[in-house]
């Protein structure tokens, strides 16, 4: 398992629960559900986060507790985005419940989202976006390579298949789209994904627009510039609306929607506006 340096002040003290639990004991699965539900119908609204942490951070059952610390911590990292290096002890505290908490419950979510066990993973954060999180696979050893090819390649994954944290919850994911296709509707019912990169078609990348009273799919494909300077660089895009999909019904009405030919005519389109500079995978 490899993992960023990051580094956090020791003596940081741990931060106090964000909201007051109304009920007392272990999150119930009809209590995940609901949380869960309300994320989905309002990825943008934080405050559904916000409660769900706290209510885990009070939960006699540990892993539940580290739930809640890492999804508090990217809530909280999330507002310094952009901003010049904290200094606040806010931020500190932040940056520590996400470094202790993230392994077991990136390593949890990895497993049951995209099956990749947790010693075939690296997880890197970003100094831009100090919530944001990715979990990438580490390429598998080739026999006879030399270790500095090695090392190459494993620097190179970023490329690679890829599960990606916003603000503690699974945002986007990084696959090919015959992945998406198959599995992204199960995907979406089971996190607030906003965005699919698709590793077959460098440039190309799916975005989940809306809530739950109406969502859009939007296709971008991003064409670089050509080497002569002939073209400039430029971003495509096509969209089209779903309608309001209730958070029960996400998986359904997405299969239906990556499977079938609303995502079929948005590559066309897209394809036939690239023309002869669609790229290779």
């Amino acid at each position: 398992m490899e993992r960023a340096h990051l580094i956090c002040p020791r003596g940081v003290q741990k931060p106090r629960p964000v909201a007051s639990r109304l009920n007392e004991g272990a999150v119930t699965e009809t209590d995940r559900a609901a949380f869960l539900a309300a994320i989905l119908d309002h990825p943008a609204d934080d405050t559904h986060r916000l409660v769900y942490a706290d209510a885990l951070r009070e939960s006699p059952r540990p892993f539940d507790r580290e739930h809640g610390r890492f999804l508090w911590a990217g809530v909280t990292l999330a507002g310094y985005r952009g901003s010049e290096p904290a200094t606040d002890g806010t931020f500190f505290d932040a940056v520590r419940e996400q470094t202790e908490s993230a392994p077991p419950v990136l390593a949890a979510q990895v497993k049951r989202l995209r099956g990749w066990d947790w010693a075939e993973c690296a997880w890197d954060n970003d100094a831009t976006a100090p919530d944001r999180v990715t979990v990438s696979r580490i390429p598998e050893p080739i026999t006879g390579e030399h270790p500095r090819e090695r090392r190459l390649r494993r620097r190179r994954r970023a490329p690679g298949p890829a599960v990606i944290w916003e603000r503690g919850c699974v945002t986007a994911v990084r696959l090919g789209l015959r992945e998406w296709v198959t599995e992204g509707g199960a995907y979406l019912a089971r996190c607030p994904i906003e965005r699919a990169e698709l590793t077959d078609t460098p440039g190309l990348v799916v975005r989940l627009l809306g809530d739950a009273t109406g969502w859009r799919v939007e296709l971008s494909l991003r064409l670089p510039a050509a080497a002569d300077g002939s073209q400039p660089a430029v971003t495509l895009t096509h969209e089209r609306s779903v309608g309001a999909v209730p958070a029960d019904r996400r998986g359904s009405v997405f299969d239906e929607v990556l499977g079938g030919p609303f995502l079929t005519q948005l590559l066309a389109d897209l394809r036939t506006d690239a023309g002869d500079r669609w790229p290779n995978g």
